[in-house]
């Protein structure tokens, strides 16, 4: 897998996860979405979290590879979707 970008809002700023594949490199955070892109060491496409609609990232969820993508998952009772971050942290 190759290397990505996981960025979007928490409560004082944004907060920006580097992966390589599944593997969390390092988190970064910032005032603003530049700050926080501008610690990572790294370069690769950036999946905004809570953002627009759910975009599927790079990982699966399940063991064997490419058996599935995190989409917008949704819970039956209470009727609820699961947030952006719960789906990253999922992967």
């Amino acid at each position: 897998m190759s290397d990505w970008i996981a960025l979007g809002t928490v409560a004082d700023g944004f907060c920006a996860f580097a992966l390589s594949g599944e593997v969390l490199f390092t988190r970064s955070r910032g005032t603003t979405e530049a700050q926080a892109l501008a610690n990572v060491p790294f370069e690769g496409p950036v999946f905004r979290i809570g953002d627009g609609p759910a975009e599927r990232l790079p990982v699966s969820v399940l063991p064997e590879p490419g058996a599935a993508y995190l989409s917008g998952l949704e819970q039956k009772q209470p009727a609820d979707l699961i947030s952006a971050w719960v789906r990253l942290w999922i992967s």
